[in-house]
């Protein structure tokens, strides 16, 4: 993993964006996850289909129509991501 980014703690309905880079050179991608409080929520994993899931989980809505893979985006949430 090159990094990882994770905004601060947001107000209420703005938009955040998880990130996490990496570079694998000959090795192939297995899967990257995110969590909140040790529960799951987003997961991509290449050779699943769809590669992108959102596994519901509540305080989190996920803007499935503007993320990019791997990238979990948020437009819209309750309160602050902690």
């Amino acid at each position: 993993m090159l990094m990882m980014d994770v905004p601060s703690p947001t107000t209420q309905g703005e938009s955040v964006e998880l990130i996490c880079s990496y570079e694998l050179d000959e090795d192939k991608l297995y899967s990257v996850k995110w969590y909140k409080d040790d529960v799951e929520f987003y997961r991509y994993v290449p050779n699943d289909w769809p590669p992108g899931q959102f596994l519901p989980l509540q305080g989190v809505k996920l803007d499935i129509h503007s993320q990019r893979l791997g990238h979990p985006r948020w437009n819209s949430k309750p309160g602050p991501l902690d």
